[in-house]
């Protein structure tokens, strides 16, 4: 398995709104655990790897890249998963938002 890159967690994570403690908790492992990681002092073993990715919403993959792939898709791919977690009143909610939103682009 490639390298977990640590500005990959600490990015996945700030787009989600994740401190550590609650990244930590998500994988069951210590909060100094997230904080090694993210500075690259520590990686995570392939276990903790694949809850890491679980927990931040992206695949290995995502969290191994060297830049080939677009942080905007792996953004886009967050917000495809939080928007399944969702119940339908919520989603129709956040449709809503979306439609009023590409509106008022349009105004300015």
């Amino acid at each position: 398995m490639a390298k977990v890159l640590p500005d990959r967690i600490r990015y996945f994570g700030k787009e989600l709104g994740y401190s550590q403690e609650h990244l930590a908790e998500l994988c069951g492992v210590d909060t100094s655990c997230i904080s090694r990681w993210e500075t690259g002092k520590w990686s995570p073993s392939s276990e903790n790897a694949l809850l890491l990715a679980e927990a931040l919403k992206v695949s290995i993959q995502d969290l191994c890249d060297n830049g080939e792939i677009e942080i905007e898709d792996i953004a886009t791919k967050q917000a495809i998963a939080e928007f399944k977690e969702l119940n339908s009143k919520e989603r129709s909610l956040v449709l809503t938002v979306i439609r009023e939103l590409k509106k008022l682009r349009k105004t300015l």
